[in-house]
């Protein structure tokens, strides 16, 4: 399963995600990049953010529908689009940490030669200038910004895996349903750790720490629901108060014996000799363990009953 996300490039904060459903129709899919962009970006229409992808949703009518919705767009291109110029396209001839820039109605085309043979070529709406970092051996300003803001969507990919609740299953609902768990664990931790920036300031694993705490309050209600229904094993009564939970006085508690007792499994004393069935339920009248096919109903033996 494919879910593209737009997320926050500084906190990698997952915004808005949607799911890739295959081929609509008989109709071959079209601009599908472009598509999906346009519907991640539409709540912030007008607010004059930056959007920054890469090669795959890139194209030049992109970067004209964003910015006529009010965003700009910084974006990788692939070397087979139809409108770069040659002299942006790599070359041995070009000299190692040289850019060409190109300026249209408001887009910036940049080809950056990181290498011999090899060229970058960004498209900007945001940036205007012929701007180069001499520090960073001629890198232009627009490719500094993409280096810094394109890694949102790997960024959140890369801490769902850290710490995931997937299991495996056939069923595609529950897939889906354990990654958006993970995607909200990492959610709520950005949430937490901005509005708590000294919690745990001095652990390295800050993530697990806040994952735990979190899962042990959301099950403390089904724990105390537990605890306050009815009789209960011991190791469960211990398991809770682990969490903090106590169990009320009038709780019975198990024995010692009677946990032993329903603990090991034992031979059916109605089998014969030859098999060897053990179980771990006894007989409500006698007391002796029973199986399955020798107990009745109320869970009786047959010599009982």
């Amino acid at each position: 399963m494919k879910i593209f996300w737009i997320t926050d490039s500084e906190t990698f904060y997952p915004l808005k995600g949607k799911a890739y459903l295959g081929k609509e129709g008989k109709q071959p899919e079209k601009n599908l990049g472009q598509k999906v962009v346009m519907e991640l970006s539409a709540p912030y229409n007008y607010t004059n953010r930056n959007i920054t992808t890469d090669n795959f949703f890139t194209s030049l009518q992109l970067a004209v529908a964003l910015r006529a919705n009010g965003l700009t767009l910084v974006e990788t291109l692939r070397k087979n689009k139809p409108f770069i110029p040659n002299e942006f396209l790599p070359s041995r001839q070009r000299h190692v940490h040289s850019a060409v820039f190109g300026f249209q109605k408001k887009i910036t085309l940049v080809s950056h030669v990181p290498k011999q043979g090899n060229a970058v070529i960004l498209l900007s709406t945001m940036h205007h200038d012929k701007a180069v970092d001499l520090e960073q051996m001629g890198k232009p300003e627009i490719n500094l910004y993409y280096n810094k803001t394109k890694g949102g969507v790997d960024s959140l990919d890369q801490l769902v895996h850290a710490y995931m609740s997937k299991r495996h299953t056939v069923r595609w609902p529950l897939s889906y349903f354990f990654n958006l768990l993970d995607v909200a664990g990492v959610a709520s931790f950005v949430i937490w750790t901005l509005q708590n920036p000294l919690w745990k300031e001095n652990k390295k694993h800050k993530r697990r720490l806040f994952l735990e705490e979190m899962s042990e309050q959301l099950v403390i209600p089904q724990i105390q629901r537990r605890v306050g229904a009815g009789r209960v094993h011991k190791s469960a009564l211990l398991s809770a108060e682990l969490c903090g939970v106590t169990a009320p006085a009038s709780v019975p508690v198990p024995s010692q014996q009677e946990e032993e007792e329903t603990a090991k499994k034992k031979k059916c004393v109605l089998c014969g000799k030859k098999k060897d069935r053990k179980s771990k339920q006894t007989c409500n009248e006698c007391k002796r363990p029973v199986c399955n096919e020798h107990s009745r109903a109320k869970r009786i033996c047959m010599e009982c009953q």
